[in-house]
């Protein structure tokens, strides 16, 4: 059911809107698909909006993508994009795995198509970074974890994402990666004959030399995705330039140093992500899964493996305070533990820090001289929550330490 303020019956298929009139319409007239009663517009683009939702009945929220079919003029574009709707919604029905959004409905009345989706509320990895953020290795290894698996998973069934970029993968509420919009998914023809660019698609900046010439295939996402962990690494993406630029740059010129960028970055990961990145398809890894292995034995190389050391957990208020980025600390054995700060700003000199005061009494680890890195932080609205991590601990003389800390802080906010 659609419920609309201002008209009754079906919505014209042919009608000619400025775009100012057309928001103002949506805005205004729409407040209800199907079960679902429609709360705020989340993304919009041509022809196309996503909803926060919550089902009348059961109180649950969704995302709610609405496909504008009596917008479209073109009977042949309507067709094309009412059956790209479907399959979207097939695919999703029928590839079920954690990191995955998971389909909850799908419909279509009075010219609007429309898919009712798990809802993320943290919002894409998009609008979580910033194009030039640096991410910690933690955080990458978690991301690259969960990404790798749910490409797998589609490639295991035959498909290709084919649009694999920080936009399209979602923050879910338990603070899992997932990966959506499968708008322009389709089954593996690597051995068919090339077909045009407009078909296959996808997104200029990430996407792979042999998708842009009509030959995409399993390695096209795992180049894509090679290029975001490039991108979360150095703080850049590989190429420079405008969208038609830089797809021409990835035709004939290999990727440059990643170290080069960022001198931090191990040379072991290097080398697995500049081989992610190669121009031949047949040149990089055989699938996302050894990409992804390859990575994590970089980041812990075999005699380099970590020590887990549990820090207690923490809670408390959150005050205000300053955090030098760098400062060196050191254990101080079976003495009571300091209040530890979570730096979620890291400008390269200081970082605005929140202080956590400990739940109780507890004694310090023995671990090596270490130098703090700034802590996953989430906020929002008036709450703070620190993310688990697995944070590294970085020597005085910067060559590297075999041992990491784990952290489980908590949830915490004002009080």
């Amino acid at each position: 059911m659609v419920t609309l303020h201002n008209r009754r019956g079906k919505l014209p298929f042919i009608q000619k809107f400025s775009k100012e009139n057309r928001e103002m319409q949506k805005s205004n007239t729409i407040d209800q698909l199907g079960r679902y009663r429609l709360l705020r517009t989340l993304a919009s683009k041509e022809h196309l909006d996503v909803f926060e939702g919550v089902h009348l009945d059961l109180g649950r929220r969704a995302a709610i993508k609405a496909l504008y079919l009596y917008e479209m003029r073109d009977k042949r574009e309507r067709q094309r994009d009412a059956e790209r709707f479907r399959q979207e919604s097939y695919r999703l029905e029928h590839i079920r795995h954690p990191h995955i959004v998971e389909l909850y409905d799908y419909g279509e009345e009075d010219g609007i198509a429309y898919l009712v989706m798990q809802f993320a509320p943290y919002g894409s990895l998009a609008s979580l970074h910033q194009i030039d953020e640096q991410l910690s290795f933690a955080r990458i290894r978690r991301y690259a974890q969960q990404i790798g698996s749910a490409l797998q998973a589609l490639h295991d069934a035959g498909l290709i994402h084919r649009d694999v970029k920080p936009g399209n993968i979602f923050m879910g509420a338990n603070k899992q990666v997932l990966l959506g919009d499968f708008g322009l998914v389709t089954e593996d023809q690597s051995r068919q004959m090339p077909r045009s660019f407009l078909e296959y698609g996808g997104t200029k900046v990430y996407m792979a030399p042999e998708q842009a010439r009509g030959l995409p295939c399993p390695a096209s996402d795992q180049y894509a995705f090679a290029t975001m962990l490039f991108e979360w690494l150095a703080g850049c993406r590989p190429f420079e330039g405008t969208a038609d630029e830089i797809l021409y740059q990835r035709q004939y010129y290999p990727a440059p140093s990643l170290r080069e960028l960022a001198p931090d970055v191990p040379a072991a990961v290097e080398k697995v992500i500049l081989k992610g990145l190669q121009i031949d398809p047949f040149n990089r890894y055989k699938s996302v899964r050894e990409f992804v292995n390859e990575l994590e034995c970089a980041f812990n190389p075999p005699g380099r493996q970590a020590t887990p050391v549990r820090l207690p957990y923490y809670a408390g208020t959150a005050q205000p305070g300053k955090a030098h980025v760098g400062r060196r600390y050191g254990s101080r054995p079976g003495q009571l533990a300091p209040g530890r700060k979570a730096m979620p700003v890291n400008d390269g000199h200081s970082s605005e820090a929140l202080r956590l005061a400990p739940k109780e009494d507890v004694r310090e680890p023995q671990f090596d001289e270490f130098t703090v890195q700034p802590l996953p932080l989430s906020i929002h609205e008036d709450a703070f929550e620190v993310d688990e991590c697995d944070l590294e601990l970085v020597p005085a003389d910067g060559e590297g330490l075999a041992r990491r800390v784990w952290n489980r802080l908590g949830s915490w906010g004002k009080s």
